[in-house]
């Protein structure tokens, strides 16, 4: 083995408002670089929601919204209504 493996890392990460420019690149040993991307897991998951319920993307809940159900009906569907069925005043 030549030596340990180095990758290329943003300085500040894309998601939190870095730039894909040199100036924002460092080298990085492979290991150390997916230790930092993991530990920023976190911090980029909340600011994705964040960004996503201001936008009105969060996702709708799966409950079911429970409602009272409607009125049982007063006449039969099946005959026409006549003014002798009206008992309403």
């Amino acid at each position: 083995m030549p030596g340990e493996r180095w990758e290329l890392e943003h300085v500040r990460p894309l998601s939190m408002g870095g730039q894909h420019r040199e100036s924002n690149l460092a080298p990085a040993l492979a290991i150390e670089h997916r230790a930092k991307t993991a530990a920023e897991a976190g911090a980029r998951s909340k600011a994705d929601r964040v960004r996503r319920k201001h936008e009105g993307t969060w996702p709708r809940s799966k409950a079911r919204i429970q409602s009272r159900s409607f009125a049982a009906t007063r006449y039969p569907l099946d005959r026409p209504l006549s003014l002798e069925d009206d008992d309403r005043e």
